[in-house]
């Protein structure tokens, strides 16, 4: 499924979203045109696995011989990532960025994303040089036949016929 840019407001226009190629290679080259600051990834809306593992391996990345002198911040929108992983498991991925010497944001709901900082529900603004965006989708865009919901995803069953329609089966992004 595709990405849905304008989830955050100020997103489609100012952040990258590396769960494509076309958005990969942007963040490769916003990242490789740093000298230093802070590199956010927002984690946000379904799909979080992706945002979670990008902000690891540049994490991880800090410290190790040759690299640049960048800050890596990531950001859970909301309660994203306790409702997927629960309080224990969160603690845990907490505790591991900190380890690398990533700061994490968790629990406070994204507001907007500007061309150089992020925009917190509390009020506060974080400096940010470069930030992508990972987990908000739409569904594609299909002709459906009244299928999909007004988000453009297919409601199914829990085995997976259309809610709409049971002699129509769907699976994948779309769902």
């Amino acid at each position: 499924a595709p990405q849905d840019r304008p989830a955050v407001p100020g997103a489609a226009q100012h952040a990258v979203f590396p769960c494509d190629v076309d958005g990969f290679a942007t963040f490769q080259q916003r990242l490789a045109s740093l000298d230093g600051g802070t590199v956010s990834v927002v984690v946000t809306g379904e799909r979080l696995g992706p945002g979670l593992e990008e902000a690891a391996w540049l994490a991880r990345a800090q410290g190790q011989p040759g690299s640049r002198p960048l800050r890596v911040r990531l950001v859970a929108d909301g309660d994203t990532l306790l409702e997927q992983l629960g309080r224990r498991t969160l603690r845990r991925v907490s505790n591991q960025f900190e380890s690398w010497g990533a700061e994490t944001v968790l629990g406070v709901p994204v507001r907007s994303i500007g061309p150089d900082h992020i925009a917190l529900a509390d009020g506060r603004t974080l400096p940010s040089a470069v930030t992508a965006v990972v987990g908000p989708l739409r569904g594609p865009d299909l002709q459906t036949g009244g299928l999909a919901d007004e988000r453009g995803f297919f409601p199914v069953a829990p085995t997976l016929p259309s809610a709409t329609e049971p002699t129509v089966f769907v699976a994948g992004d779309p769902v």
